[in-house]
């Protein structure tokens, strides 16, 4: 079964699914790739290693055995008697930020012979979206060398939270895909995506000689959710809306889209 959205599914935004949904849309967009390509090219599958850091409820993680107390007056504490000797004093609980290992997942088009680099796909996860993060500094100085490089890179930022790095004037939008062609070094091109539009299909550039590829995002996200079937775990109920909060409007499309495909919350 489809998702009820013409565009990205923002439930799958969700941090008890996006992992898997990220390695599952990695993998789509190779099987869709590489029938498109010239048999001098390859798609490699890669990841790196990443820790998320925040609260359990940013990463929307059940913790067994344990109780989170929020307190929500910051105003100390009133000092009472002081305990009696031999008496455990009674202690204020917080909550700590946690940090959780997981994998980024990212797609190199290689040419065949001597194994070199051609263009870099890079799918952003949370944790380098994380402002002031490790793993969002680490990703930023790669992204740095593939635009001083001589390889075409494509960055495909399917998640409204967290910090985007701003590419001149581009408009605001929920999505966006980039593509910085090598031979182009002060130049980008930008798709802005919102909630309710199609993902577009996006030229992947090789090497010189040789024609772009047209990759239909929507296709690969097509063989992504109905592969994994994730409409049997989304729980489409508006209450589970992964964050940001989405304005009346949109909270109003999203009910609608969602009532419209007959899905139960």
């Amino acid at each position: 079964m489809a998702s009820p959205f013409p565009g990205m599914d923002p439930y799958l935004e969700s941090s008890t699914i996006w992992a898997d949904f990220h390695q599952e849309f990695a993998s789509a967009l190779r099987r869709v790739l590489r029938p498109l390509l010239p048999r001098r090219y390859f798609v490699k599958l890669g990841h790196r290693s990443v820790i998320d850091r925040g609260s359990s409820e940013e990463l929307g993680v059940v913790i067994p055995d344990a109780a989170v107390v929020r307190h929500e007056s910051s105003a100390p504490a009133e000092a009472g008697p002081a305990p009696e000797a031999g008496r455990i004093a009674a202690p204020i609980e917080v909550e700590l930020e946690l940090a959780l290992p997981g994998k980024q997942f990212f797609l190199e088009v290689v040419e065949v012979e001597g194994d070199r680099l051609v263009t870099a796909i890079e799918l952003l996860s949370p944790a380098n979206k994380r402002a002031g993060s490790r793993d969002r500094l680490r990703y930023l100085g790669k992204r740095d060398r593939y635009l001083a490089g001589e390889v075409h890179f494509v960055e495909v930022d399917l998640l409204r939270g967290g910090e985007r790095w701003r590419a001149g004037r581009e408009p605001p939008s929920d999505y966006r895909v980039l593509l910085h062609r090598a031979d182009r070094r002060l130049h980008a091109e930008v798709w802005p995506i919102g909630l309710r539009d199609p993902l577009p299909t996006i030229p992947i550039p090789l090497l010189n000689g040789d024609p772009e590829i047209p990759l239909p995002l929507a296709e690969a996200f097509r063989v992504a959710y109905v592969g994994a079937a994730y409409e049997v775990y989304l729980r489409y109920d508006p209450a589970e809306l992964p964050p940001p909060m989405l304005s009346g409007a949109d909270l109003a499309w999203v009910k609608e889209r969602v009532r419209a495909a007959g899905r139960p919350s």
